[in-house]
C-alpha cells in the first residue's frame, strides 16, 4: 500500500510506543496487587485470630496500592499530554502523515494530509484508506502491497524487493488525483506484532511535471543539436561539392571567350568532370549531319591510358547510329542518362569491350546545340555508383552550358550581325540591368520616343514612358513577370518625350548567365499605333456585320436562356415559313417535333444549372425540325452560347440539308452496288488464280525434269530462264490469291511466336545484296523495348516488309550523284490491354510520291505514273494487303 514512511531516525514513533507499554505494565501490576490483597483478606477472615500479627503488613500493602493508583493516574495524564504533543508535531510538519492499522483503516492523519485530501479529520479517521483515498485503477495493487507488508512478506528497505520508498496517486474529495512520494515505517505492539504502518508523503505532482518537461526539453534540445550538427556537416560537404562544381562551370563558361574550337572545350570539360567524380574514362561524340551516325571525336580522358587503350581503340572503330541502342535512347531523351551493368545490356554495342576492360556503369550526357543534339559525352566507371539528383542536375547544367559555349563559339559572327541589326533596326530595343535600370537603347528608341541615350541611362523604362492612360493591370503583369524573371508579351500605351501617347507591343526576355542567374532584360517593342487604329475601325464595323448576318444563306436564330426567340433572320424565315415578327417572342420548341418539343425547357434548365448539354452545344449536329405547314425538314445545326450585357444568350446556325440527304442516299446505293461488284471480282480472281496455279505446278515439275536431263550450256541457261519466269508467275498468282482473299474477307492468319528482331533483320539481310548492287545503304533499328516475340503471322509480316523495303530500294537507286538510303525501324508504339503495339517504319530518299497520289496508297493497286512503271517495273501488293491485316 502507499503508506508514507517515517523520516528515518524513528524518535517520536518509538517514544509513543514506550509510553503505552509503561501504562500497560502499571495497570497489570495494580490488578495483580488487588488480586493478591483479596486472597489475603479472605484468608485473614478465616485466620484472623492467627494473623493479627500480619495486620501491619496488610496496611502497608493498602498504602502501596494507593500509591500505585496515583502513579497510574499520573502516567495516563502524561500519556494524554504526550499524544497531544505528538499530534501537534504531526500537524506542524510540511508533509502528509498518515497511520493505517492492520485492518486498513486510518488511525491517525495530520492536518497537512487533511488539507491535501480536502477532508476534515473526523471524516477520514476510521475509514478504509484504500477504498476512500486510493484511485480505483491502482487500488488493489497498493492494497496487495500493504497486506504483504503486514504479513511480513515484504520488508522496508532500499533493496529491490523493499518498499521503503514508493510513489503513487491519491484521490481527493473532488476526484482529482495527486502524485505522492511516500516513506514508510512499521508499527509493532508490545508482543512484536505489526499492527500498522506509518507513512509520510510529499505532493510531487508539479515537480514531476516540471521534471518531465525539463527532461523532454533536454531530449528535444539534444536531438536538435545532433540533427543540426549532421545538417551542418552535410551542408559543409555539399558546399564544398557545389564550390567545386561552380568552379567547373566557371571554367567551362570562360571557354566561350578563350577557346577557338569546340573540341578544346570538350577536352577541358571531360577532364574536369572525370577528375571531380573520379571517373576513369571519358569520351565525346560529335554529330555528323551528313550521315545518320555519331562520329567518335579524338577527345578522351583515360586515368590509366595503358589499361583502357583497348576500349578506346574499339570505340574509335565503331559507327554509332543516332537512333539505335543506348545512344539512340539518350539522344531521344535529350537529358543525362545513367546505366548500370552495361556489359549485360544487349543494346550497348561495346558490351564485350567494356567487360574486358572491367568497366561496369556509365553516364551518357547529350549536349543540345541550337535545338538538337550536337554532341554526346560518355563516362565510365568500374564500380556501381549512386546516380543521384544532384549529379543529374549538375550534368544537365554542364551540358546546357556546353551547348551555350558551343553556340557562342560558332555564332560570334552572327552576334556581330545582330548588333548591326539592332543598331539599324527601326524597332525599339531596350537593355536593362537586373534592377530594371536602362543600360542601352538603340537609335530606333530615340526615333520613336524622342529621348536620347544619355537622357535615359540608369532610369526605369516604366517610370520614363508610362502615363495616365497606361493600363495598370498590364503594368502589374509586367512587374510580376520581371520579379520572377519570366518572359512576357503585352500591349500598352506609352508616351513620347513630347507627351504624345502611342501603342507598343512589348516583348521582354530575361538574359541569364552560365549559372542561370538573371543579368539583364532585353525589351523589344514595336509601335502598333496604326494597328490599334485599324482595330478600332474594325470594331466600328460591328453594326455593319450584323446587317450582313441578316443576308447569309444559313438560318440564324437567337434565343435567351428560357428558350424565347430574340432574333430570326430572313434565311430562317425561308427554311421554316414563319415571318420574323410572328416567331419572335415565342418559344423555340415551336419548331421542334415531339418528344423534343415538350422536353426542350428541361434541356435548357439542366444546361444553365450544370453547364452539361446533351451534345448539341458547341457541336454541329443533324436534327429534324417542323415547318409552319407541319412538314418536317432535316437541318444541320450548330449552337453556341454567348453573353451580352450580363444575359446568357444562345445562337443557332441552321442549314437545310434536304438536298444533301438525297445525294447521300444515292451515294450509299452506289457504294452498295460497287461493293457487290468488288466481291464478284474478288471471287473471280480467287477462282482464276487457283485454276492457273494447278497447271503451273505441272509446268514447274516438267521444267525440273527437263533440268535433270542431258542439256548443253545454252539449253541449261534457257531452262533456268524458263524456271525463274515460272516461279515469278507463280508468285504473282499467289499474290493475286492473297489479294482476293483480303477483299473477300477470307484471308486466314496463322498466329505463332514471331521473333521481331530476327524477322526485321532477316528482311534487311535478304535484300542487302540487291541494295549493295544498286548502291543503296540499308540501316535497321530494332527498339530494345520490344518484346522478344509476339503472336503474329510470320509469313505475311515478312512478305509485307520485304515488299515495302524492296520498293524503297528500287525507288532509291539509279542516281549516281546521290547514294540511296533506306531505313527500316521496328518500334514499340505502346500497350493496349497488355498487348504490345508494334510500328514498322520504312523510309527512303528516293523519288517520293506526289501529294495527290498519297490518298491512293491503300487503294487497289495502280502505278503512280506510267513512266515509273517502264523505268522501275515495281508492281507490289504490300500497300493493298497492309490495311486488311495488322501484325
Amino acid at each position: 500500500m502507499d503508506l508514507i514512511a517515517h523520516d528515518g531516525d524513528g524518535r517520536w514513533p518509538d517514544a509513543l510506543t514506550v509510553i503505552e507499554q509503561i501504562r500497560d505494565r502499571q495497570l497489570a501490576i495494580s490488578q495483580n496487587a488487588i488480586v493478591r490483597l483479596s486472597y489475603e483478606l479472605v484468608a485473614g477472615a478465616v485466620l484472623i485470630s492467627l494473623l493479627l500479627a500480619f495486620g501491619l503488613y496488610l496496611l502497608r500493602l493498602l498504602q502501596q496500592e494507593e500509591q500505585l493508583r496515583q502513579m497510574l493516574q499520573a502516567s495516563e495524564q502524561e500519556l494524554r499530554e504526550e499524544r497531544d504533543h505528538v499530534q501537534r508535531y504531526l500537524d506542524i510538519t510540511h508533509v502528509m502523515i498518515v497511520v493505517v492499522g492492520a485492518d486498513q483503516r486510518i488511525q491517525r492523519i495530520n492536518q497537512q494530509g487533511c488539507e491535501l485530501l480536502d477532508y476534515p479529520m473526523e471524516e477520514l479517521v476510521g475509514k478504509n484508506w484504500f477504498d476512500h483515498c486510493i484511485p480505483e485503477t491502482i487500488r488493489e495493487e497498493i492494497r496487495a502491497l500493504f497486506v504483504k507488508l503486514i504479513a511480513g512478506e515484504l520488508y522496508l528497505s532500499h533493496d529491490l524487493d523493499g518498499i521503503d520508498e514508493i510513489e503513487n496517486e491519491v484521490q481527493l474529495r473532488s476526484g482529482e488525483q495527486r502524485l505522492i512520494a511516500w516513506r514508510n515505517g512499521l508499527l509493532w505492539d508490545s508482543n512484536g506484532q505489526v499492527v500498522g504502518v506509518i507513512s509520510s508523503g510529499q505532493d510531487i505532482t508539479e515537480s514531476r511535471l516540471i521534471e518531465k518537461t525539463i527532461r523532454e526539453s533536454n531530449e528535444s534540445l539534444k536531438k536538435r543539436v545532433v540533427e543540426r550538427t549532421h545538417a551542418l556537416e552535410k551542408a559543409n560537404r555539399s558546399l564544398i561539392e557545389q564550390q567545386q562544381r561552380l568552379y567547373i562551370l566557371k571554367e567551362l563558361a570562360e571557354q566561350a571567350n578563350t577557346a577557338t574550337h569546340f573540341r578544346e572545350v570538350l577536352e577541358r570539360a571531360i577532364s574536369l568532370i572525370c577528375s571531380h567524380f573520379n571517373w576513369p574514362v571519358g569520351h565525346a561524340f560529335i554529330r555528323s549531319d551528313a550521315h545518320e551516325v555519331l562520329l567518335t571525336a579524338p577527345v578522351w580522358y583515360l586515368s590509366d591510358p595503358e589499361r583502357y587503350q583497348d576500349f578506346q581503340q574499339h570505340s574509335d572503330q565503331i559507327l554509332f547510329p543516332r537512333h539505335i541502342g543506348i545512344v539512340g535512347q539518350v539522344m531521344a531523351a535529350g537529358s543525362p542518362q545513367w546505366f548500370d551493368d552495361l556489359a549485360d545490356r544487349p543494346d550497348f554495342l561495346r558490351r564485350d569491350a567494356i567487360r574486358l576492360n572491367n568497366l561496369r556503369s556509365g553516364l551518357f550526357c547529350p549536349i543540345i546545340i541550337k535545338g538538337q543534339v550536337g554532341s554526346l559525352l560518355e563516362f565510365f566507371t568500374p564500380t556501381e555508383q549512386r546516380f543521384n539528383a544532384d549529379i543529374a542536375e549538375f550534368m544537365a547544367q554542364a551540358a546546357t552550358l556546353l551547348g551555350v559555349v558551343a553556340e557562342a563559339i560558332t555564332d560570334k559572327a552572327e552576334l556581330r550581325k545582330l548588333a548591326l541589326f539592332a543598331q539599324e533596326s527601326s524597332s525599339i530595343l531596350i537593355v536593362t540591368d537586373r534592377n530594371e535600370r536602362i543600360e542601352w537603347v538603340n537609335p530606333g528608341f530615340t526615333a520613336v520616343t524622342g529621348y536620347a541615350l544619355e537622357e535615359v541611362i540608369g532610369k526605369n523604362p516604366g517610370e520614363l514612358l508610362q502615363g495616365p492612360e497606361s493600363d495598370p493591370e498590364v503594368i502589374k503583369q509586367m512587374r510580376t513577370a520581371l520579379y520572377v524573371a519570366d518572359k512576357i508579351e503585352v500591349e500598352l500605351i506609352n508616351y513620347r518625350k513630347s507627351g504624345e501617347k502611342f501603342w507598343v507591343a512589348i516583348n521582354i526576355q530575361p538574359i541569364r548567365n552560365a549559372a542561370g542567374e538573371v543579368e539583364k532584360f532585353i525589351s523589344i517593342q514595336q509601335d502598333v499605333t496604326a494597328r490599334k487604329a485599324i482595330e478600332e475601325a474594325l470594331r466600328s464595323k460591328e453594326e455593319e456585320m450584323r446587317s450582313i448576318v441578316e443576308n447569309v444563306v444559313d438560318g440564324i436564330i437567337c434565343i435567351d436562356e428560357t428558350g424565347i426567340v430574340r432574333s430570326f433572320n430572313p434565311a430562317a424565315e425561308h427554311i421554316f415559313g414563319y415571318q420574323a415578327d410572328a416567331i419572335i417572342g415565342c418559344n423555340i420548341s415551336l419548331l421542334m417535333p415531339e418528344p423534343h418539343r415538350g422536353r426542350h425547357g428541361s434541356y435548357l434548365k439542366r444546361y444553365t444549372d450544370t453547364n452539361q448539354s446533351s451534345g448539341v452545344m458547341g457541336n454541329t449536329v443533324e436534327v429534324m425540325a417542323v415547318r409552319q405547314d407541319g412538314s418536317s425538314v432535316p437541318l444541320e445545326v450548330a449552337v453556341n452560347e454567348y453573353w451580352m450585357r450580363g444575359q446568357r444568350l444562345f445562337t443557332g446556325i441552321l442549314r437545310d440539308i434536304t438536298e444533301r440527304k438525297r445525294i447521300t442516299a444515292e451515294l450509299e446505293r452506289a457504294k452498295t452496288e460497287a461493293e457487290h461488284a468488288s466481291r464478284a471480282k474478288s471471287a473471280f480472281l480467287a477462282t482464276m488464280s487457283h485454276e492457273i496455279r494447278t497447271p503451273m505446278n505441272g509446268v514447274i515439275g516438267m521444267i525440273e525434269l527437263l533440268r535433270q536431263s542431258d542439256l548443253d550450256a545454252q539449253q541449261v541457261e534457257a531452262v533456268n530462264i524458263i524456271r525463274e519466269s515460272a516461279f515469278s508467275l507463280l508468285n504473282i498468282i499467289e499474290d493475286i490469291l492473297d489479294f482476293s482473299k483480303i477483299e473477300a474477307d477470307k484471308l486466314s492468319l496463322e498466329y505463332m511466336a514471331v521473333p521481331l528482331a530476327q524477322v526485321t533483320e532477316g528482311v534487311a539481310l535478304t535484300l542487302a545484296p540487291v541494295a549493295t548492287k544498286k548502291g543503296v545503304l540499308i540501316t535497321v533499328y530494332v527498339d530494345p523495348q520490344l518484346p522478344s516475340c509476339v503472336l503474329s503471322d510470320q509469313t505475311r509480316l515478312r512478305q509485307i516488309l520485304y515488299n515495302l523495303v524492296g520498293n524503297a530500294v528500287k525507288f532509291s537507286s539509279g542516281r549516281p550523284a546521290q547514294p540511296g538510303r533506306v531505313s527500316l525501324r521496328a518500334e514499340l508504339a505502346g500497350w493496349e490491354a497488355e498487348k504490345a503495339m508494334v510500328r514498322f517504319q520504312i523510309a527512303d530518299n528516293g523519288i517520293g510520291i506526289e501529294p495527290h497520289i498519297l490518298t491512293q496508297l491503300f487503294q487497289p493497286f495502280t502505278q503512280a505514273e506510267s513512266s515509273t512503271t517502264a523505268a522501275l517495273a515495281a508492281p507490289d501488293w504490300a500497300f493493298r494487303s497492309a490495311p486488311g491485316w495488322s501484325p
